[in-house]
């Protein structure tokens, strides 16, 4: 890794995780995606350009992006990859991203569930193949009314073939291992 990325293993922790995808063309099966929490992502773009000039990666999802309106497409854009981002509106912090890779198509989609701090694309995978994927921000403080409309986009969302979801749910009570949770709002969160 460059010498000037000083730093950047504490921004950015590979999952080591590939999706894989079934009847691509030989020597591609499998999608290379990486997430974190940013907490301001304006802050952080040029390590997460560096780390991202090291590794081969197809899909970077970002939660916590801290955009507004005043920053632009161009001041976050890294080369070679297209980005779909969703900013918190009315409230500073939140907000997600997904940067895709040029050579993956993308079409973002506005009509999966109303749950205000998502994002959602569906991807064209070469030879064909669709996958919708999305990228979730939860509050800690998301009062039930929102709870109630996350439920309901996770659950729109599943109805397709193919779904990734990644993000930030902020259920500290979750057991994800055994699926359990300790608080209303999480197990609802659960229920499937």
């Amino acid at each position: 890794m460059n010498e000037n990325c000083t730093g950047i293993n504490n921004v950015v922790e590979p999952a080591n995780k590939t999706t894989a995808l079934h009847n691509l063309p030989s020597g591609n099966r499998s999608l290379k995606c990486i997430y974190f929490n940013a907490r301001s992502l304006v802050a952080k773009i040029d390590l997460l350009q560096c780390y991202i000039s090291a590794v081969d990666i197809d899909l970077i999802f970002v939660t916590e992006t801290w955009f507004s309106q005043d920053i632009t497409d161009a001041e976050m854009a890294i080369t070679g990859f297209d980005l779909y981002r969703q900013d918190r509106e009315l409230r500073t912090g939140g907000g997600v991203a997904v940067y895709v890779t040029k050579r993956i198509q993308a079409v973002r989609m506005e009509n999966i569930g109303s749950f205000n701090e998502a994002l959602w694309c569906r991807l064209i995978i070469p030879g064909g193949q669709q996958i919708v994927i999305g990228v979730i921000y939860r509050s800690p403080s998301n009062s039930q009314e929102d709870e109630d409309i996350l439920v309901q986009t996770l659950r729109h969302a599943a109805q397709h073939s193919r779904v990734i979801i990644v993000g930030d749910f902020n259920y500290p009570d979750v057991d994800w291992m055994n699926w359990s949770g300790a608080t209303l709002k999480s197990k609802t969160f659960l229920i499937p």
